[in-house]
């Protein structure tokens, strides 16, 4: 079920993503998206310490938008629940199978880093160092990769350096489109 908003363009979900219904996130995204002549990206990213700002300015094929930007600043995510809007930053032809190519690209860009959310920790500070173990993505529907996707990440565990992730991307109109798996070695480096 989907209800009209006062912005142009914009649906507020009814659909439950983990802990929230969908329209939670609408407000969020068009405060970093930014409506009208300031961003939210100029008012958000100078706040942010230098690698996850220079992560986030980034030139690059997908366009990342977090809900809780303010886990970067050493705020506690209870439940390791993190949540992102994603699409490509150009138009992608008609053919589903570019879409899956790219979504299973950018679904591995930012899960493990979710291991660290509850703990007010990110795989940017210096100290950590991550690797993939191994990552499964099943796609439920048809989507397109380059509209805006909701991807609803958490992390139930995070013990003896291997932290384990999964997420759910859902479409604008709260339909769940694909779910993911990740666990991944995530420790702090050995001084030496």
């Amino acid at each position: 079920m989907r209800a009209e908003t006062d912005l142009p363009g914009i649906i507020q979900f009814r659909h439950r993503a983990p802990g929230k219904l969908l329209s939670d996130f609408v407000e969020i995204f068009w405060y970093w998206a930014g409506y009208g002549a300031s961003s939210g990206r100029e008012r958000i990213l100078p706040m942010m310490p230098d690698p996850v700002r220079k992560y986030y300015e980034r030139e690059r094929p997908i366009e990342l938008r977090p809900v809780e930007f303010e886990r970067y600043l050493g705020k506690k995510i209870p439940g390791g629940q993190f949540n992102i809007w994603i699409r490509t930053t150009g138009k992608l032809p008609d053919l589903p199978a570019i879409h899956q190519c790219v979504l299973a690209y950018a679904s591995d860009m930012m899960l493990l880093d979710t291991a660290l959310a509850p703990h007010g920790r990110t795989l940017f500070e210096k100290e950590f160092m991550a690797a993939s173990l191994d990552h499964a993505l099943w796609l439920h529907r048809p989507f397109r990769a380059d509209d805006w996707l909701l991807y609803a990440q958490d992390s139930p565990s995070l013990h003896g350096s291997r932290g384990y992730a999964r997420g759910l991307i859902f479409k604008r109109d709260g339909t769940l489109v694909a779910s993911v798996a990740q666990e991944g070695l995530v420790r702090q480096r050995q001084e030496t």
